[in-house]
């Protein structure tokens, strides 16, 4: 992309974003389309910003959208504004893009199984679905740190019925991810 088209771009790319922020639902559907074909994962934190402002029928448009970035920048961009957001309903609904993404998550194990540790029952809901559709491989440290994770805090949460299901399910998947690094 030459200078002029990458300029080009970005000052549409920057027209979308204003019209997001308006929150009108025109305004909102198109910038949204507009996303798709000039976007990058630098919107995410965007679209995560208004996020809370926003109609339920957007909300499920950003989902939705987020769902479909093909960027290789997009998981870290994603599990940025995952990490550092104190808003359990953002993060339950950007996790929830994560688990039918193509994108690559493997990286992020351990940050699933932290989030799944110490979220609500939702987050550790959406981390279990991810974790058990992660391909893997993993390293034996990332695996071996996911299995000490879920171990030292299982025990606390065992007045947590559901939630300690959920974190001794996916400690079932960990090691299976362990066995496959065995063999």
């Amino acid at each position: 992309m030459s200078e002029k088209e990458e300029k080009n771009r970005k000052v549409k790319l920057q027209r979308f974003v204003d019209d997001l922020r308006s929150l009108d639902k025109k305004k909102f559907k198109e910038a949204i389309e507009g996303f798709k074909m000039y976007g990058d994962s630098s919107v995410i934190a965007v679209l995560a910003e208004i996020y809370n402002k926003c109609s339920e029928e957007q909300k499920v448009q950003i989902v939705a959208f987020i769902s479909d970035i093909r960027d290789e920048a997009s998981p870290e961009a994603l599990m940025d504004v995952i990490l550092s957001s104190k808003d359990e309903e953002l993060r339950v609904a950007l996790l929830s893009t994560i688990w039918n993404s193509t994108n690559d998550y493997n990286d992020y194990l351990n940050e699933f199984v932290r989030i799944a540790v110490n979220g609500s029952f939702m987050e550790a809901l959406e981390c279990h679905t991810i974790i058990d559709n992660l391909p893997g491989p993993f390293d034996e440290a990332t695996v071996m740190d996911a299995k000490i994770i879920i171990k030292e805090n299982i025990r606390t949460l065992m007045d947590n019925e559901q939630k300690s299901h959920l974190l001794s399910d996916i400690l079932l998947k960990i090691e299976e991810f362990d066995q496959q690094i065995e063999s």
